[in-house]
């Protein structure tokens, strides 16, 4: 059992270390996550991890725990600044999925043809109408977005973007699909 704590303490050691290195290195001005951490808030969590790295070389003995502790402490920071990061990468695939949703039901609302063609016209302005608002809803949450920095937690997240994505399509094939037709949404 001795030995098993030994190596178990050991690996949250390593991961400490790891993380104290990494942020360091990513959270930098100039680093993968330097534009969503606010200066004064990067300042403090430099110092933070210069503190934990010294803890960690002088003290040799720490249990499992501590090093568990220490690393917690520091992810209360850092976890919020990975997270935007994140949101902010895929943020663009989530925008294009819902523009193209709404594109595809507004083609077939404009062109029903053959496909369409039977479903009153009461019915396909609905549809329009909800991908207008969708569309405005969109745009207006882009600007949103594009006004503050990044280091502020998003308005425009990526889980609500695929949720009205899953509205619009529910909406509108509901409406499609009992006139007889397939959907056109991108689900």
């Amino acid at each position: 059992i001795e030995m098993a704590e030994i190596t178990e303490a050991n690996e949250k050691r390593n991961d400490l270390e790891s993380h104290i290195f990494n942020m360091r290195d990513k959270c930098a001005e100039g680093g993968e996550y330097g534009a969503y951490m606010a200066s004064g808030v990067r300042d403090a969590f430099m110092a933070e991890l210069t503190k934990a790295e010294d803890w960690l070389y002088e003290t040799q003995d720490a249990t499992k725990d501590e090093y568990v502790a220490k690393l917690a402490e520091l992810k209360k920071t850092s976890d919020p600044v990975v997270w935007r990061h994140r949101e902010s990468q895929i943020r663009g695939e989530w925008i294009a999925a819902l523009s193209q949703t709404i594109t595809n039901y507004k083609a077939a609302v404009n062109s029903p043809g053959e496909k369409y063609g039977h479903i009153s016209a009461d019915n396909l302005s609905r549809v329009a109408s909800e991908c207008d608002s969708m569309s405005a809803w969109l745009s207006q949450m882009q600007a949103k977005q594009g006004s503050i920095p990044k280091y502020e937690k998003p308005v425009l997240l990526c889980a609500e973007i695929e949720k009205k994505n899953q509205e619009l399509a529910r909406f509108a094939d509901e409406i499609l699909k009992a006139g007889g037709g397939a959907g056109a949404g991108v689900n």
